[in-house]
């Protein structure tokens, strides 16, 4: 069975190979052999291959043909039998392929392009969904530019109408594009049917098509049923998300205290010598274990424990702070010793089911280690991803570095320069 199975994989690769043909061919579905002109552009091997993994939805693969080479600004035009044209970023957004996304405009994909058809990549974001509309914005997006068919995501989202099948649960692009500072509208295009329930011609011209026009004040339930105007729903929207922050500072805040008192505690109950030193971290958090150092004991007994809990806020710590005192410009070395400690992480933990979980976790999304911001963005979305699996609040990315502002650090070392500086250990090798 085994030597089927080769055999058959080797027959996959030879055909796989065959359809690039040395160049001539191509992995690209809609690739068209017989296209001819100037503006016939293919693209590389590996930029076909990342259409492929976008449209998989295989975010491992997307990684991998970004470092090797793939162009996430390539336009499939005539070559691919489309005139207008499509980016990379254009298809994972219509899809809502939200890592890849993300993994795109990370490598520098533009999220401003407007293509032979004149429509902005922002519209096929659009379609994608509010999150993906949200990645859009933390990227730099325009949400104000006009098309030269005087088309505008504003006047996009009124066309569309509304996400979900039902008036209640349904959410509003436009509401989302306002509340980020939107404020354009454009002539087009036109929506297609009556998608809008806010449309107070669509509503009135329904309520008379029902009954004879009367002069009567409405119903308490006719007045209940009526939207609410758009600022407030704004306004209601931005006052939910504060307090979901603030909650979420608080909550931080009221965790970290307990961890200080609990330590304090813990040094005052320890005896003066210790023989044993406390574990460095833990990535699992769970219900926390009563500690405490047997009194006149020199040895760690069933008091010594320390809790998930404790341990992996001191891990988190470690690790965020690390990514705020990484490089700007890290060299080669840096940023391999990032990924060896991430590594090790996965594997020389002392829960092993956590460093189970963190490894599942960092293949499906490899460290990002080009730039500090790139790291610390890359640690914070680790993080929120352990902490949905564990049912704990998530932390606004875009907060990232003043929540972790890196290290307090005042001494200069030999030579000058900050001596928390990881480029004074790398000096000192």
């Amino acid at each position: 069975m085994e030597e089927i199975m080769k055999k058959r994989q080797k027959e996959a690769e030879e055909a796989y190979e065959k359809m690039w043909n040395g160049g001539k061919g191509s992995h690209h579905p809609d690739f068209d052999p017989e296209a001819e002109g100037d503006d016939v552009i293919k693209g590389s091997r590996e930029t076909e291959e990342l259409y492929n993994a976008i449209v998989k939805n295989d975010i491992a693969l997307v990684y991998k043909k970004i470092e090797e080479g793939a162009d996430v600004n390539f336009v499939f035009g005539r070559a691919y039998r489309c005139p207008e044209g499509y980016t990379p970023l254009m298809v994972a957004a219509h899809r809502g392929r939200l890592e890849c996304s993300k993994a795109l405009l990370r490598a520098g994909a533009d999220p401003n392009y407007i293509n032979g058809a004149h429509d902005l990549t922002l519209f096929w974001g659009i379609d994608g969904g509010v999150e993906m509309i949200k990645l859009f914005v933390d990227y730099g997006a325009d949400l104000d530019v006009c098309t030269p068919k005087d088309w505008t995501p504003l006047s996009y989202c009124k066309a569309k109408g509304k996400y979900g099948a039902t008036e209640e649960k349904g959410i509003y692009p436009e509401d989302v594009l306002r509340y980020y500072g939107a404020s354009k509208y454009g002539s087009g295009p036109e929506a297609l049917g009556t998608r809008s329930p806010r449309d107070r011609g669509i509503r009135s011209m329904v309520i008379s098509d029902s009954r004879p026009p009367q002069r009567a004040a409405p119903s308490h339930e006719a007045s209940l049923a009526a939207a609410p105007p758009p600022q407030w729903r704004l306004a209601l929207t931005g006052l939910q998300q504060n307090c979901q922050r603030t909650v979420h500072e608080l909550s931080s805040n009221l965790s970290r205290l307990q961890s200080g008192v609990s330590r304090q505690l813990l040094q005052l109950q320890a005896p003066a010598r210790r023989t044993h030193a406390l574990p460095l971290a833990s990535l699992s958090q769970s219900a926390a274990v009563g500690a405490s150092w047997s009194a006149g004991s020199g040895s760690r007994g069933d008091g010594g424990l320390v809790s998930r809990e404790e341990v992996g806020r001191a891990t988190w710590t470690f690790l965020h702070t690390l990514a705020a005192q990484y490089p700007d410009k890290p060299s080669r070395q840096q940023q391999q010793d990032a990924r060896n400690l991430v590594d090790i992480l996965t594997r020389m933990y002392p829960c092993g089911e956590c460093a189970r979980h963190f490894g599942e976790v960092v293949r499906a999304h490899p460290p990002q280690l080009a730039s500090r911001a790139a790291f610390s963005l890359w640690m914070c979305e680790v993080h929120n991803t352990v902490n949905r699996r564990l049912d704990k609040p998530v932390f606004n990315c875009a907060l990232v570095e003043s929540r972790w502002a890196g290290i307090e650090c005042e001494d200069e070392a030999e030579g000058g320069g900050s001596a928390c500086s990881l480029d004074i250990g790398r000096r000192r090798r």
